[in-house]
């Protein structure tokens, strides 16, 4: 990066790219360098198993900004670009291609990769979606298929479900909790997703799992774990992710469930921090530890790490702020959008608070707190939830405190 070690952002989703442009924006004058692994311009996810599936958005539209945006702001692209390592105290990185790049200061946001499947898959005839490219070739498949098998009703598994049925193919779901999306979102809101989709005519098949993927080079049958054999065109899993962190093995940094972090988004090393769906970091808002992978975390966060990253390079450390955030996430699927904001807290009971015409409102609280609260078409509700919990958050400390 020169003779003047610039700042590299590593990851170009949406924690790296909102890093990127919060040290621009924020007045950092030196080189900032945002890697990503990808040969695309860094893009939304969200809409690739929604509006790209079918087929109303395509690359252009996705981008978080042109070529000529980011020539404006000064910010280099590394593009299909690796990281392989980092020695955290020096603060180089280490590429795949070989080359290293020494830096001022980092912010990680390298996100998440699919886990592992649970069943045998040889000819790797299954597929995800994690990438646009995944989302393009899932899309020209959906055209020409009969017949989609979806494993894992989280949300991307049903907002694919609700894209498929609605171009008129046989949709199944598997999944292994007995109702699914109610660890994220209730009991009371995910039985009426579920709902939505069986009447949508999704066949949906809780506390089942796959154990046997057959076909010659192809898909053609789903065999689950009670014998039972489904037929399937074509096979998408959605058994979840983890954080994307096997290449900082030996960086000395802290990891756990993720990069391990402190309330501003510090690492265990000087001048490193880290944002988006890999860090765990401490959140005041709740008093505890988390990690949280949803976009407005991310991209809230994102901005956090890069203004104290900044900070604690012009000295001004005791003027840094502590990312204290009341988690958000959305999810579109049928006629319905859902909204989820706080936190379920053990111990404590949900209420529902609207019911009808289509809508629901249910809030979570914990000793008479108001901790979370989960809406369908209500997204009114959930934006008003959301600002109560902060500000209750900010005068009264957190909740389960």
């Amino acid at each position: 990066m020169g003779d003047r070690p610039g700042i590299c952002v590593v990851g170009g989703s949406v924690a790296g790219t909102a890093a990127a442009q919060a040290l621009r924006t924020k007045g950092y004058d030196g080189e900032i360098r945002l890697i990503e692994a990808e040969a695309q311009l860094p893009y939304d996810r969200p809409p690739l198993s929604k509006q790209v599936l079918q087929g109303g958005l395509d690359l252009p539209a996705l981008q978080f900004q042109s070529t000529a945006d980011w020539s404006r702001l000064g910010i280099t692209l590394s593009l299909g670009a690796s990281v392989t390592g980092l020695d955290s105290g020096q603060r180089v990185l280490r590429l795949s291609d070989g080359s290293e790049l020494r830096a001022s200061g980092v912010v990680l946001a390298p996100g998440t990769e699919s886990r592992p499947l649970p069943f045998p898959d040889e000819q790797a005839r299954v597929r995800r979606l994690r990438t646009l490219e995944d989302a393009l070739v899932l899309r020209g498949s959906l055209r020409t298929a009969r017949s989609i098998v979806l494993v894992g009703a989280g949300f991307i598994g049903l907002e694919v479900a609700a894209t498929a049925v609605r171009l008129g193919l046989d949709v199944t779901v598997v999944e292994l909790l007995p109702l699914p999306l109610a660890p994220a979102i209730g009991e009371v809101a995910a039985e009426r997703v579920c709902a939505a989709h069986r009447d949508g005519g999704v066949t949906l098949l809780t506390s089942r799992s796959v154990a046997e993927v057959r076909g010659d080079g192809r898909v053609s049958t789903v065999v689950l774990d009670d014998g039972r054999a489904i037929e399937a065109d074509i096979v998408v899993a959605g058994v979840g992710v983890r954080p994307a962190t096997g290449w900082l093995a030996g960086s000395g940094l802290e990891l756990g469930d993720g990069i391990e972090v402190d309330a501003y988004c510090r690492t265990s090393a000087d001048l490193v921090y880290a944002a988006g769906d890999a860090a765990r970091w401490h959140n005041p808002a709740f008093g505890a530890r988390m990690r949280v992978e949803h976009w407005s975390t991310a991209r809230e966060q994102g901005a956090t790490a890069a203004a104290n990253l900044l900070g604690e390079l012009r000295g001004e450390s005791a003027a840094r702020t502590p990312f204290a955030h009341v988690p958000y996430f959305w999810s579109d699927q049928l006629d319905m959008k859902i909204q989820h904001v706080g936190r379920i807290l053990a111990g404590g009971h949900s209420e529902v608070e609207h019911d009808g015409d289509g809508a629901l409102f249910v809030t979570h609280r914990l000793g008479g707190r108001l901790t979370g609260a989960t809406t369908i078409n209500r997204p009114r509700d959930a934006m008003l939830s959301r600002r109560r919990i902060s500000e209750e958050c900010e005068r009264l400390g957190p909740p389960n405190g």
